[in-house]
C-alpha cells in the first residue's frame, strides 16, 4: 500500500515575530504549481541533489520533498490558533526536520505530529533545544491516532465498531 503521511509542525516560543521569519525563510515557491508554497527541506537540512532519493531519505528521513503545505501563524484562524501551524504531506515521517528546526532555533518549541492516509503510522515528536523531550507512537487504528489522523486528513475514513470494540475503515 502506498500511504501518503500527514504532518504537522507546531513551533511555538516567546518572540512569535522571530518564529514568523524563520518559517517564512524556509518556505518556497512549489515548482509544480501556480503560486502555491512549500516547506523547503533542503533550507533545513542541505543536500547536495535533492534528486538523489537515498541521500534524501538519509538526510531529510523521507525521499521528496513536502507538498501539499499550509501554514496558520499564530493568532490567526477563528477561533485563532495558539502556535505557528505548518502542515504537509511526505511519504515518511520527517522528525530529522523537525529536530533540525530545533537544533537551528534552540529557542523554539517544535512539536512534530504525523499521521499516514490509514492511521497505521501515528505518534508525535517534541524537541527542543535540539533535543527531543518528549515522544510517543499510537497504537494503530487507536483513539490517538484516529484523533489525529481527523486532525490531518478530515472527519471521514474511519468508524468505531462496538462489537469489535475498535476503529475499522469506513464501508464506502
Amino acid at each position: 500500500m502506498n500511504n501518503t503521511m500527514g504532518n504537522l509542525l507546531s513551533i511555538t516560543g516567546d518572540y512569535n515575530a522571530k518564529i514568523k521569519e524563520y518559517i517564512e525563510s524556509i518556505i518556497t515557491a512549489d515548482p509544480e504549481s501556480d503560486g502555491d508554497e512549500i516547506i523547503d527541506f533542503a533550507k533545513i537540512i542541505d543536500v547536495n541533489d535533492e534528486h538523489d532519493e537515498q541521500e534524501c531519505l538519509d538526510k531529510w528521513g523521507t525521499k521528496n520533498a513536502a507538498t501539499n503545505t499550509q501554514i496558520v501563524f499564530e493568532g490567526d484562524g477563528n477561533p485563532p490558533v495558539l502556535g505557528n501551524l505548518i502542515y504537509f504531506d511526505t511519504n515518511d515521517t520527517v522528525g530529522k526536520i523537525a529536530q533540525a528546526i530545533s537544533k537551528a532555533q534552540p529557542q523554539f518549541r517544535v512539536r512534530y505530529e504525523y499521521c499516514d492516509n490509514s492511521a497505521t503510522i501515528a505518534g508525535h515528536k517534541v524537541f527542543y533545544g535540539g533535543n527531543e523531550i518528549e515522544s510517543e507512537e499510537y497504537e494503530e487504528l487507536s483513539q490517538d491516532a484516529i484523533i489525529l489522523y481527523r486532525e490531518l486528513w478530515g472527519d471521514g475514513g474511519f468508524v468505531y465498531d462496538e462489537k469489535q470494540k475498535k476503529y475499522i475503515a469506513e464501508a464506502e
